[in-house]
């Protein structure tokens, strides 16, 4: 059974509505604004249709979003319906392969659409605006990158650049949008030249610089240090690269610091030391220049940031194994608690769709023990008991391996059961853990 998440803005009133059946202020006005989202979305995405049943989703949808009231047994199928539905209509247009870039591909199939009289007008108009912010952002980038790149890329990027420019004003007619549209998708095969010199400088970056193994920013961060003691500025460097760098790191860690695989004894102590720390570090605004002094105790405190990571790394636990059946199923149910997209009285149906083998109970009572108005730990219980009961299996094994969904012993060599079809190495779910 496929899982749907839900805006948290949602899920927190849905869940004091399950807890307290009057939910705070705060959260109601949380969820009037969750619902204006979604709303906005509608508006935003119905100005266009690739099909008739499509269109109709989209009607029902706006009727849904005008009803989403009352009480819970109510409302909490209409959230569930309301984003299956946005889900579809986002899957049916993923279908379109005009250009790898979605915010092209929309536009593109958008004009489709609209030379088929399947579309507002708006449904161009509307998009061009982002184009042009997309645009400016690549701009930026190739300025940034231009002496590192050859003569003859530069020469394409320069051309693929006025390409754009052009393709973006005969959107604005019906009678040229076709040659926007062909020359949009021309053009993106052009400056995505662009960002694959970007990943290629970023692996480069991330092969030479491996001091520190910080999720996503470490070689960024061990470059700039690299270049702070020689340089004329420090405070302006740590203002201008350094501090977005552990901004970067503060966003990345706000999502994922209770999803990540770790034991709970570890996770309990460790959450709380790394809010601190990096929060420290990202306040931090010099005044004036960095002084040696300074910058070495700088130093100490994201070398210290980088041992807790690694250490945190050597904790974690398998998950790669993880696929369909009960065990992912369960996951996810666990990892949507935990990030606020599963509303706490859909649990049990959810429970109900994948029953568990009698050996899981106890992971089960936490889930459920939470559902009451238990702490999160517990849900840090349960996924670390899921793990333990569900183990990854040593495919390295000269014998072969047992498959942990159905048992079944498979042969070596072979990643996937013949049995049951459960994986070996399928990620559920992937992890941001790059230094």
């Amino acid at each position: 059974m496929e899982i749907v998440h839900l805006p948290p803005a949602l899920v927190g009133y849905l869940n004091e509505l399950a807890f307290f059946r009057t939910p705070t202020e705060e959260a109601r006005l949380e969820f009037e604004q969750g619902v204006e989202d979604l709303r906005a979305w509608h508006y935003f995405e119905s100005s266009y249709w690739v099909s008739d049943a499509q269109k109709q989703e989209l009607a029902n949808l706006e009727y849904l979003l005008g009803n989403l009231a009352g009480s819970l047994e109510k409302l909490l199928p209409q959230a569930f319906e309301a984003v299956q539905i946005m889900e579809a209509v986002q899957a049916e247009r993923d279908k379109a392969t005009y250009s790898p870039d979605p915010l092209i591909n929309d536009l593109v199939l958008a004009g489709a659409c609209w030379l088929a009289g399947q579309a507002e007008e708006r449904a161009v108009l509307e998009r061009l605006p982002r184009l042009r912010v997309w645009g400016a952002r690549l701009q930026e980038g190739f300025e940034a990158m231009r002496p590192v790149l050859p003569a003859d890329a530069q020469r394409d990027l320069e051309v693929g650049f006025r390409h754009l420019e052009e393709a973006l004003g005969e959107f604005g007619s019906l009678t040229t949008v076709k040659a926007g549209m062909a020359r949009l998708v021309e053009t993106s095969e052009l400056l995505l030249v662009l960002v694959e010199w970007r990943r290629k400088a970023r692996e480069r970056q991330m092969e030479r610089f491996r001091r520190w193994p910080i999720p996503l920013v470490g070689a960024g961060l061990e470059e700039c240090f690299e270049a702070l003691p020689d340089c004329e500025d420090r405070g302006r460097l740590w203002l201008e690269a350094v501090r977005p760098l552990l901004v970067e790191l503060s966003f990345w860690w706000g999502q994922q610091r209770e999803l990540l695989p770790l034991p709970t004894d570890f996770l309990c102590e460790w959450i709380p030391q790394v809010d601190q720390d990096l929060a420290e570090l990202a306040d931090y605004a010099p005044e004036g220049d960095i002084s040696d002094e300074m910058l070495a105790e700088l130093t100490d405190w994201v070398d210290a940031l980088a041992g807790s990571f690694a250490e945190a790394s050597s904790h974690m636990l398998a998950t790669g194994h993880l696929r369909g059946g009960a065990a992912g199923h369960y996951y996810e149910v666990i990892q949507g608690l935990l990030r606020n997209t599963l509303p706490v009285p859909a649990v049990p149906g959810l429970f109900m769709a994948s029953n568990p083998p009698e050996a899981w109970q106890g992971l089960v009572d936490r889930m459920l023990e939470f559902t009451k108005g238990g702490p999160r730990e517990l849900l840090y219980e349960a996924r670390e008991e899921l793990l333990r009961l569900v183990p990854a299996p040593d495919i390295s094994e000269g014998g072969g391996w047992s498959c942990p969904f159905c048992q079944q012993k498979v042969p070596a060599g072979r990643t996937t059961c013949g049995h049951c079809g459960g994986g070996a190495s399928v990620s559920l779910e992937v992890q941001s853990w790059n230094a």
